[in-house]
């Protein structure tokens, strides 16, 4: 949820003239608000639930301190991704999903 309020933070605009104005400018910063974190809270569980498939099949070591990089580096890298797809990619889910129904 950090991350995405750092990425998206308030546009920064000069005060307006108008008191209407200003109520409603108040109002959808709030809804901005309410959006960076449920899109934080559904990236980092999406990213968590690959995360957990990935690290189950593919990160194997014997040596603690390697896997700990390989899994904090594997980690970030799925956050990054998942983040970018839901900030830039829209529904990207629905659209997979249908193309699978199409598909098959």
């Amino acid at each position: 949820m950090v991350c995405w309020q750092l990425l998206f933070p308030h546009p920064d605009v000069d005060k307006p003239t108008f008191k209407s104005l200003e109520i409603l400018l108040i109002i959808l910063l709030a809804f901005a608000n309410i959006a960076n974190i449920f899109m934080g809270i559904v990236t980092g569980v999406v990213s968590g639930l690959i995360f957990l498939a990935v690290n189950f099949c593919f990160l194997r070591d014997e040596n603690r301190y390697k896997l700990f990089f390989k899994r904090l580096v594997s980690y970030l890298l799925i956050l990054l991704i998942s983040s970018i797809l839901f900030a830039k990619g829209g529904d990207w889910i629905f659209e997979l999903t249908e193309y699978f129904k199409n598909k098959g």
